[in-house]
């Protein structure tokens, strides 16, 4: 008899395969780290999201709730020494979010938060979709965002925030899409994209970034940075 959860998880995959990318895995630098396996929303209903607690260095954890996350909980659950990459479901964005700060450490004076974005360019067939997370990016600068209470809240971002990304020609994207398929139909779709603004190419936010700096009582500063990968839809 199939359970429930599992109907859920092959409900989740189905509908991925539905907007499979046909390029090159879009999340290589996080598969390296962890294989993901599908916490759903559907699961969170009773807690109202599902709990992440990542420990940084044993020095503190930060913690904050997700309702959709493709990422292994043995993963989650490990001693965090360097970069942490997370993989967010579709509907989940990290924009506004709540975060708190529990210091494990009694030496740490003080945690000071960044964030920074990135954004790429994707090529739509309707449904399927390439996208060029591998490729050119828009890398935004790091802004300080305010802790009060070792708490703080996520920056929020605007419609041209993620229409951002550096000038590249229509030549440069035909080049791009050889490099990842033979296939004449997307080389087809990539003569059509004027810009990489222009359907059907368009360009949105495909990870954020938050930056820990830890100082310590010797002041001394050591840096945790937590990726958040973002599908980029159908």
């Amino acid at each position: 008899m199939i359970n429930i959860k599992h109907f859920l998880i092959l409900g989740l995959f189905f509908s991925l395969v539905a907007c499979s990318n046909p390029s090159q895995p879009q999340f290589a630098a996080a598969s390296s780290a962890a294989d993901f396996k599908i916490l759903s929303n559907k699961d969170a209903e009773q807690s109202q999201g599902i709990p992440v607690n990542l420990n940084l260095d044993g020095k503190l954890e930060l913690q904050f709730q997700v309702e959709d996350l493709f990422t292994e909980e043995a993963y989650l659950q490990q001693i965090h020494h360097d970069t942490v990459y997370l993989m967010l479901g579709f509907v989940e964005k990290i924009s506004g979010h709540h975060f708190r700060i529990q210091l494990q450490d009694p030496e740490i004076k003080s945690v000071s938060v960044y964030q920074s974005y990135q954004t790429s360019l994707s090529l739509m067939d309707e449904g399927p979709h390439m996208d060029f997370t591998d490729w050119i990016h828009y890398t935004s600068e790091w802004e300080a965002i305010p802790v009060t209470n070792e708490q703080f809240s996520s920056l929020e971002y605007q419609k041209d925030h993620y229409q951002r990304f550096p000038e590249v020609s229509k030549e440069e994207i035909m080049e791009a899409v050889r490099a990842r398929v033979n296939d004449d139909k997307w080389l087809e779709l990539a003569q059509k994209c004027d810009d990489p603004r222009s359907y059907p190419c368009g360009v949105s936010i495909s990870r954020y970034f938050l930056k820990l700096e830890i100082l310590d009582s010797q002041n001394e500063v050591s840096q945790r940075i937590v990726v958040f990968e973002v599908p980029m839809g159908c």
